[in-house]
């Protein structure tokens, strides 16, 4: 019995290939099955590494979005400094603005 059904599977797969052949298909019948399943495999094999990298995106771009936001406050408030300097125009003027520096500091510190 299990002869026959093998010899059955056999000719069948025969008659297939051949009427393949003369479709013009090359083949492609037989192997469809086979690049289906793998690439089932492959996609539920790659799923968590898929996931991983969408959260590794999602940190790398908050971590990101923070240190722009932290280069945005520096570069205010040196420019801030900057524009403090350049309006000295006396002694009590200077003396201000070193009173500022250290509450500059300060704030600097605190962030």
């Amino acid at each position: 019995m299990q002869q026959s059904l093998c010899y059955a599977a056999m000719q069948q797969l025969k008659k297939d290939i051949s009427q393949n052949k003369r479709t013009g298909s090359g083949g492609h019948f037989m192997f469809q099955d086979v690049l289906d399943r793998t690439h089932a495999q492959f996609a539920e094999l790659l799923a968590p590494a898929r996931k991983l990298n969408g959260l590794l995106l999602d940190n790398i771009e908050k971590l990101t979005q923070f240190q722009l936001e932290a280069v945005r406050a520096y570069s205010s408030l040196g420019f801030q400094q900057l524009r403090a300097s350049c309006d000295i125009s006396s002694a009590q003027g200077f003396q201000e603005y070193l009173s500022n520096q250290t509450k500059v500091a300060e704030t600097l510190s605190k962030s």
